[in-house]
């Protein structure tokens, strides 16, 4: 496997900075990719210089053209099915686009090259190019408003896989559908009451399902758009932090891999099992942060020497965690976990329609590019050998069952009475084999990392347990290797790691078609009854091994959080007036009201959907924090200055000095960021190891009993204890910088000695502690008594060391 940041690829603002790429998408023929930004531009890039960069000698400037409609940022591009004749792209200004490319002829008359459009430029209404140097040229064809009313972005876009369809979904809750070819809207499905961030169409051609705010999951018939089903459990515990809620159907239809759940404070991507039911008993668990993107492989692998039917899907998930992830599901595990690929959350994924290749954008304004082998994933099926596996869900080449017609039970009546039908089984306990490592090898300006995973070691499985029912899945943990590039690679942690578990629970899962009443004749078109027809389709089902199953419990809290009051205020000072910051919450309706005034005046007041249990401010910006993990800063005149923060957990302590804000989460980490340079100045900080468990008769848990920042940035934590401890931003390391009981033995032990006040021990932990806190007075008073202490001992050595130290280096 090779990976690589894609430089070329990237969108620039009037600063030279880059922005976000919310959305990416590889054309059908995956010669192309469109990248859609927070800059208003979508641009196509030449993939075979993009990909030319891992080469020794890599061509420049893989830029085909910018495309300029939208006035607001681009949440998302998508090509049409099959050819990519068109390009529909969404943004937050409510409007859809969709593209296609004028064709040109070059014809060279005295050196000069004159292109001629196939389309007039008085009716064709081309983009403008604007400097761009464009080498192709895309107008746009149609202008979609079906997300009216306010600021109802249009967060995601899908073409059906025969393109009969374009779905839209947005910010209004509702779910557009279009048609295809003359793009007049179809239906509005407004059954959510959310904010709609993902879709996505089965390949089979039945249904159609939506994720949302409202933390449902929905499945939708495409037959008469009614609703099939819903799934709410995995969801209702995730914060609704995601910018997107991308989901995405298995190859051959058997899963919807779905986004943002969680379980006992893990989040997860739920697996949906296609069926009548709709069951939603596994998932995927190996982030730290909550999950904006999965993806499945657009084609199945077959292994070495594997027996018909026993293929190999891969599915992809990008998080907030700043990582991306690949699973196998006949390994049973996650072959590659990459944490910190890029600097901010993964936005987008995209596979090439060969499936070697997985491309991944971030809000950071990268492009990440991951190459895979055939000694890796395996041998791609043929077309031919999926609609097989499609046909057992109603599906036809060139024509899609969509209702339960007589023909489709019967098909599924026939495949479940099949002898040799498989069923889905989990897989067989043996002895976890060691962990293949991927070894990185680090070349000048890319990130290559060549794998060692041959297609035997995808083959063997994990060992599996089962608690209660519930399926869970094993990561491969990772190890980090240094930066490739001081300015723009990231880190890339890879390193496998085997997994040892145990085996229990049922031995197989009943097919979903099992389930459904089968009718045993039919009627033809005249009313008489007919025999059943032979089935085409092969009888042997596709063995979709599912990933490892663990057992995992809630993960309690470590730090009690705040109980959220109807009331939290805050004041200061600021030009000889009191300004009071004032949160009112609805227990009941779960929201709150912020309001800034002095006195009688209102300077400006702010709607949350999540109570606040913390708010403190300086003369620079005020912090809020909810009960859900988020965090909201604003600036004095109460606009948001910063998106909305997602935190692992909610926040203990919040504190704030200057430019700085300090957060503690009831997980034990902490983070300090610089509010006015928007940087990070302390990140994810665990100090769980402070809070030991005191050991004797009367045991006692440690706690923290205060914390605050100071004003250069470090924090501060007093515990249970006595003891205080300081992050030294240098070392990046918690130092004891006082503790209560040590030094009080200390001082009782110099007391019994002869005229002796104190010990050097004492003094040189109060000069480095009072060095590490930036106390000038407090260092200067403990500095003069050790030298005093140290002429009166005679310490001659101890005497040249410190002189050195303050004298600095010799000069010459």
């Amino acid at each position: 496997m090779k990976v690589f940041i894609a430089d070329e690829v990237g969108h620039f603002n009037e600063k030279k900075n880059l922005s976000a790429i919310y959305s990416l998408h590889v054309h059908p023929l995956g010669k192309k990719l469109a990248t859609g930004s927070q800059d208003y531009n979508i641009k196509i890039w030449d993939l075979d210089i993009v990909f030319s960069q891992m080469e020794p000698n890599p061509l420049k400037n893989p830029l085909l053209s910018t495309l300029s409609a939208h006035k607001g940022p681009v949440l998302c591009v998508r090509w049409s099915s099959i050819s990519g004749q068109y390009l529909a792209s969404a943004g937050d200004d409510s409007k859809i686009c969709i593209w296609e490319q004028v064709r040109c002829a070059l014809l060279f008359i005295q050196s000069e090259i004159l292109t001629l459009c196939s389309a007039s430029r008085q009716t064709g209404n081309l983009v403008d190019l604007d400097g761009e140097g464009n080498v192709e040229r895309y107008r746009v064809k149609k202008e979609l408003f079906g997300h009216q009313g306010g600021q109802n972005d249009v967060a995601d876009l899908a073409w059906s896989p025969d393109n009969s369809y374009l779905a839209s979904c947005g910010f209004d809750g509702k779910v557009c559908i279009w048609n295809g070819s003359t793009f007049e809207k179809i239906i509005a499905l407004d059954c959510h009451e959310g904010f709609v961030k993902g879709v996505s169409w089965d390949p089979v051609g039945k249904y159609l399902a939506t994720q949302g705010d409202d933390k449902f999951l929905k499945i939708w018939r495409i037959s008469d758009w009614g609703l099939e089903h819903e799934v709410s459990e995995p969801y209702r515990l995730a914060a609704s932090t995601t910018f997107f809620r991308r989901l995405s159907w298995s190859p051959e239809g058997s899963y919807i891999v779905t986004v943002n759940g969680e379980s006992g404070s893990l989040p997860i991507a739920p697996l949906v099992d296609r069926g009548e039911e709709w069951n939603c008993d596994s998932s995927l668990v190996g982030h730290q942060g909550q999950i904006e993107v999965g993806l499945f492989n657009p084609k199945l692998f077959k292994q070495g020497d594997q027996p018909t039917g026993d293929f190999v899907g891969y599915c992809a998930l990008g998080s907030q965690d700043c990582g991306v992830s690949l699973w196998s599901t006949k390994l049973g595990r996650a072959m590659i976990n990459i944490k910190a690929l890029f600097r901010h959350t993964v936005l987008d994924l995209s596979w090439t329609p060969d499936g070697f290749t997985l491309l991944a954008s971030s809000y950071d304004g990268h492009v990440a590019v991951l190459r895979f082998s055939s000694n890796e994933l395996g041998t791609p099926v043929s077309e031919e050998r999926v609609i097989m596996e499609m046909s057992k869900y109603g599906y036809q080449r060139n024509k899609v069952i969509i209702a339960e017609t007589p023909a489709q039970l019967q098909l599924e009546e026939e495949y479940r009475n099949s002898s040799s039908a498989a069923q889905l089984a989990l897989p067989i306990p043996q002895e976890a084999p060691s962990g293949p490592s991927i070894q990185p090898v680090v070349q000048a300006e890319e990130m290559v990392v060549e794998s060692n995973l041959s297609s035997k070691d995808v083959s063997e499985l994990q060992t599996v347990s089962v608690k209660g029912g519930k399926k869970r899945i094993t990561p491969v943990t990772l190890k980090s290797v240094s930066n490739v590039s001081e300015a723009r690679q990231s880190n890339l942690n890879i390193a496998t790691v085997p997994q040892e578990s145990s085996v229990r629970g049922k031995e197989s899962i009943e097919d979903p078609a099992r389930k459904r009443k089968q009718p045993t004749e039919s009627l033809n078109a005249s009313g008489s009854k007919r025999q059943q027809t032979s089935i085409t389709a092969s009888d042997v089902k596709l063995k979709y091994v599912m990933p490892t199953i663990i057992s995992t419990t809630k993960i309690p809290k470590l730090l009690a959080i705040p109980t959220a009051s109807r009331t939290i205020a805050w004041t200061m000072n600021k030009d000889d007036q009191t300004i009071t910051i004032q949160c009112e919450n609805n227990m009941k309706q779960g929201s709150s009201k912020i309001t800034c005034s002095s006195q009688s005046k209102v300077f400006w007041t702010d709607f949350l959907q999540s109570v606040v249990i913390h708010v403190k401010g300086t003369n620079k910006f005020t912090a809020i924090s909810c009960a859900d993990g988020t965090l909201y800063i604003y600036s004095p005149a109460g606009r948001r200055i910063l998106p909305c923060i997602a935190l692992e957990s909610a926040a203990k302590f919040l504190d704030c000095s200057e430019s700085h804000l300090m957060v503690i989460t009831a997980l034990g980490n902490v983070s300090v960021w610089d509010i006015t340079k928007k940087k990070s100045i302390v990140s994810r900080e665990n100090m769980t190891h402070l809070l030991k468990l005191e050991t004797g008769e009367n045991p006692q848990i440690i706690t923290i009993v205060d914390a605050a920042i100071k004003p250069f940035g470090s924090p501060q934590v007093v515990l249970s204890d006595g003891s205080m401890y300081l992050f030294e931003l240098d070392l990046r390391e918690w130092v004891r910088v006082w503790e209560v009981e040590s030094d009080s033995l200390e001082f009782s032990k110099a007391r019994h000695q002869k005229d002796q006040l104190t010990t050097f021990s004492i003094l040189e932990n109060k000069i480095c502690a009072f060095l590490a806190g930036k106390q000038p007075n407090e260092f200067r008073d403990a500095l003069h008594m050790y030298a005093r202490k140290l002429a009166d001992e005679g310490a001659l050595e101890k005497v040249i060391e410190l002189c050195d130290e303050l004298l600095g280096p010799p000069t010459t």
